[in-house]
């Protein structure tokens, strides 16, 4: 282990704050992509929920309707 830690302190000893900027203005674009796409996505779900609500009462619609009976009847 000590020498692992002799590598990691030499490496680190090599960034500079020009490198820590940089990373940081990186990651920074990216964060605010996947926020512009959470956004988006938010509001698909919404759109999705209203419609899969619309579906669910016609589905529990046509259930109620035929309990099932109708396919035992043709046997």
């Amino acid at each position: 282990m000590p020498e692992l830690k002799a590598k990691i302190d030499a490496a680190f000893d090599t960034v500079v704050s020009d490198t820590w900027v940089n990373a940081y203005e990186h990651v920074q674009e990216f964060e605010e992509k996947y926020m512009q796409q959470a956004d988006a996505c938010e509001l698909a779900a919404n759109a999705v929920d209203d419609v899969d609500g619309g579906v669910r009462d016609a589905e529990e619609g046509d259930n109620t309707e035929h309990d099932g009976s109708d396919v035992n009847d043709e046997e």
